[in-house]
């Protein structure tokens, strides 16, 4: 369980629950001609057990999991208004995405469109469970709430929220920085 972001392109929304089929990794990749190819070999595909029990949970007219939802919906909104989205696909990495419009995260979409939202912890979670399934059986399902869609205008009091939960996890934001020219990138800083 924890928290992403969002992509309304993909219809899910802060509130919403995202069931993870497969963790895309951008951390590691290379650039070639202008273009990111990433490494799926450092993906992770999560469980098919237990992903076919969370959709029937999901779609389940009896088993009620909106009542299991404690915190506040963003914009005041009642807890039946969360959907589930199951089978999804979330790009992980140690990188905090604020702008799906920057270049570098804008050539890591373009390699994976199919992204339903990004967070910061499944790969590292599938690389965990992967090295320990050398030596005995593991499974793992990815559950993530939608706390904010990057590059949406967010609303009061998220950003604040995002830093406090970085914190609480030991995460860290990185900002990404345009990119620099060569002439630019040759000139002394200071």
């Amino acid at each position: 369980m924890g928290i992403a972001g969002g992509f309304p392109a993909m219809k899910v929304h802060r509130g919403d629950v995202v069931v993870v089929r497969t963790v895309l990794g951008f951390d590691f990749g290379k650039l070639v001609e202008g273009k990111f190819l990433r490494r799926p070999e450092l993906d992770y595909n999560c469980d098919r057990q237990l992903l076919a029990f969370a959709n029937l949970t999901a779609r389940s007219e009896t088993a009620d999991w909106h009542a299991r939802i404690l915190q506040p919906r963003p914009g005041a909104k009642p807890p039946k208004d969360s959907k589930a989205h199951t089978d999804c696909y979330v790009a992980s990495s140690d990188k905090v995405v604020d702008d799906p419009d920057h270049v570098f995260y804008r050539d890591v979409a373009a390699s994976f469109p199919e992204i339903h939202a990004v967070e910061t912890e499944a790969v590292g979670a599938g690389a965990s469970v992967r090295l320990v399934q050398s030596q005995r059986a593991i499974s793992l399902l990815v559950v993530r709430g939608v706390s904010d869609e990057p590059g949406t205008k967010e609303e009061a009091g998220t950003a604040s929220r995002k830093e406090c939960t970085l914190r609480r996890r030991g995460g860290r934001r990185i900002r990404l920085k345009p990119a620099r020219t060569p002439s630019e990138r040759r000139k002394p800083s200071g």
